[in-house]
C-alpha cells in the first residue's frame, strides 16, 4: 500500500489510499464509503482485470498515468520496489551482451541497428541476472 501511495501522490492524486485489508476490514470499508477516499481518476478505466497480476497492474498504472492530475514521466520508488531496473556502467560496458544472454525473461535486449541495450521493465522478474558478474569478454 505504501508503494501505491507513493505512485498516487507523485501523479497528483490527493490523500492517502485507504488501508485496511484483512486486518482492518471495517476501517477500509469506512474509508471507501465514508467520503474520505483520495481524489480518484475522473475517467473510468475500460480494461478488464486479467489472470496475470503483472499485466493488470500495468494496465492500471497506465490508466492512472494517462489521467493523472500531475503527469510524470518518472516516479522515484523506494529500494526493493517490485518493478525492475538495470544500471549499466557505460565506462565499463564492452557491449559483450552477456547481460542479454543471462536474462531469463527477455527484459534486456540488444539493438541490432546500433550498439545499444534496451530494457523492458514489464518483462523483468527481479532475478538479479543483471547484477551478477559476467566475464569481461572482448571480440578479437
Amino acid at each position: 500500500m505504501r508503494l501505491g501511495d507513493t505512485i498516487a501522490q507523485a501523479l497528483g492524486y490527493q490523500g492517502a489510499l485507504p488501508h485496511g485489508g484483512r486486518e482492518r476490514p471495517a476501517a477500509l470499508d469506512a474509508a471507501l464509503w465514508g467520503g474520505h477516499a483520495p481524489l480518484g481518476v475522473r475517467v473510468p478505466a475500460t480494461f478488464a482485470a486479467t489472470a496475470e497480476k503483472r499485466t493488470t497492474i500495468g494496465l492500471a498504472l497506465e490508466h492512472l498515468a494517462a489521467h493523472a492530475p500531475t503527469p510524470q514521466s518518472m516516479i522515484a520508488l523506494p529500494k526493493g520496489a517490485p518493478f525492475g531496473a538495470i544500471a549499466i556502467d557505460a565506462g565499463k560496458c564492452t557491449m559483450c551482451l552477456a547481460c542479454v544472454g543471462s536474462c531469463p525473461e527477455g527484459a534486456i535486449l540488444d539493438n541490432p541497428e546500433t550498439p545499444q541495450v534496451r530494457f523492458i521493465e514489464r518483462n523483468c522478474v527481479q532475478c538479479a541476472s543483471a547484477r551478477r558478474p559476467v566475464p569481461n569478454v572482448r571480440s578479437r
